[in-house]
């Protein structure tokens, strides 16, 4: 990520170069740069209450239709940019770096995975707010209430960000935030924290089903990720697209689909289909990628499978199996050092025997965990068969899926009958040689 970001900082430093030299130097229309450069300033504010600049940064997030602000948006679109804005031309550049680019976008799904382990790294989390405070000064925390929830943020020692099987919040953060209850205390730090972050959970969902719709090749994609909503020239006239837009590669009367990654959306995806005369399907499952309810943090993809994934030749029987660590040769541990929780990807199914971090909905049999962290438990149940890791999967395209894979069979089909006629070809021209060679000279 850091030579990622650096490379994108130094597009705004070329801009931000350029803009301070027409603001400096002396030229032919210093006067009128001044002068327009200041009325953009006194259009940012000119109507009331709402800011443009707010758009590309602010200081924490509240909901609501007009003065509403999220800066966890604003965040995940500079991550969104970056793949779907600019990526994109890398990946046509080649087959290699076509699966490359998978390869990246499941990398930096990784890291931001990472990132959210600061719901329960409590030091870190503290020196990350202090640098951002130092950093970014006033502009960190919009107003009062942006102003409470970091400090009683800061002074929380507990997790956030998920939902946890014990909830004792202290007297003095709730003093802090003017509330009586544990469960509103942490409600309002957890919405901090979220906007401290790119869109947790959300951004990666959204990555993850890119990667997918390239690597199963289901058709021409249209990312909209950075044009959530559709606007017309009346303010109260728009439309919210879904996620991504699918041309299948069907040979018979292709039709466009919308994706709408996540539930809940089910009357913005109704009108604009009904409006546009494009069905949408929703994404409803989020079960992979896993989370870890010991420690609270995401199950990353390892290496073995981004490898494994990236590898467009290589051939995914069922894309949802889990992968047995123990049985999949893998090249990066051992058996040994599997069993031993050497890798810090590998989970286990189950055979936790006291209560997680995490509130779980259900028997902990039914969860995955990191194997080290189960490891580290009383009484661990473990079974070498219920070690395993996951490929990046979605389900809601499976008919989809059927139509492309029917297509490619048929294509497969034709491909052979034209290499058929090609060999049977060559094979006649042959015998027509054979045959004016045989023939008797006049």
């Amino acid at each position: 990520m850091r030579k990622i970001l650096g490379t994108l900082k130094e597009s705004y430093d070329h801009l931000d170069i350029i803009d301070n030299a027409f603001l400096k130097h002396p030229h032919t229309y210093s006067s009128l740069y001044k002068e327009l450069d200041k009325e953009l300033q006194n259009a940012n504010e000119m109507v009331d209450g709402i800011l443009f600049t707010n758009e590309l940064y602010v200081g924490g997030k509240k909901r609501g239709p007009k003065y509403g602000y999220s800066r966890q948006m604003i965040l995940s679109d500079v991550i969104q940019y970056i793949v779907n804005g600019r990526g994109y031309f890398y990946a046509k550049k080649s087959q290699e770096a076509t699966e490359n680019f998978v390869r990246i976008i499941l990398l930096i799904t990784n890291q931001l995975m990472l990132w959210d382990s600061l719901g329960t790294e409590i030091e870190l989390r503290n020196k990350t707010l202090g640098e951002l405070e130092k950093k970014l000064g006033k502009a960190f925390v919009k107003d009062e209430e942006m102003e409470k929830q970091l400090k009683a943020l800061k002074k929380y020692k507990g997790p956030v960000g998920l939902p946890v099987s014990t909830l004792k919040v202290p007297k003095y953060v709730k003093i802090i935030l003017d509330v009586e209850k544990d469960e509103k205390a942490k409600e309002l730090m957890d919405s901090y924290y979220d906007s401290i972050l790119p869109k947790p959970l959300g951004l990666w969902g959204e990555l993850i089903v890119y990667a997918y719709l390239l690597r199963m090749n289901l058709g021409y994609i249209f990312p909209l990720l950075l044009t959530q909503e559709i606007i017309s020239g009346d303010a109260k006239e728009s439309l919210n697209p879904p996620d991504y837009l699918l041309l299948p590669r069907s040979i018979k009367n292709p039709k466009m689909l919308g994706i709408e990654v996540g539930a809940g959306k089910d009357i913005q995806s109704g009108i604009f289909s009904t409006v546009v005369g494009i069905p949408t399907a929703t994404k409803v499952n989020m079960d992979n990628p896993k989370r870890c309810c010991i420690c609270g943090k995401w199950i990353l993809f390892c290496p073995y499978i981004i490898e494994n994934f990236c590898d467009f030749n290589q051939k995914i029987e069922n894309i949802t199996k889990p992968v047995s660590c123990i049985d999949s040769n893998c090249p990066h541990y051992s058996k040994e050092q599997i069993i031993k929780g050497d890798c810090l990807y590998s989970c286990h199914q189950g055979g936790l025997s006291e209560t997680p971090l995490m509130k779980t909905e259900s028997s902990v049999e039914g969860y995955h965990f990191h194997l080290s962290c189960l490891l580290k438990t009383k009484k661990p149940k473990i079974s070498e068969n219920k070690i395993r890791a996951f490929y990046p999967y979605i389900k809601g395209l499976e008919k989809v899926e059927k139509l492309v894979l029917k297509d490619q069979k048929y294509k497969d089909k034709i491909s052979n009958l034209e290499s058929e006629n090609k060999e049977l070809k060559a094979q006649l021209k042959d015998l027509e040689k054979v045959v004016k060679k045989l023939k008797p000279k006049d």
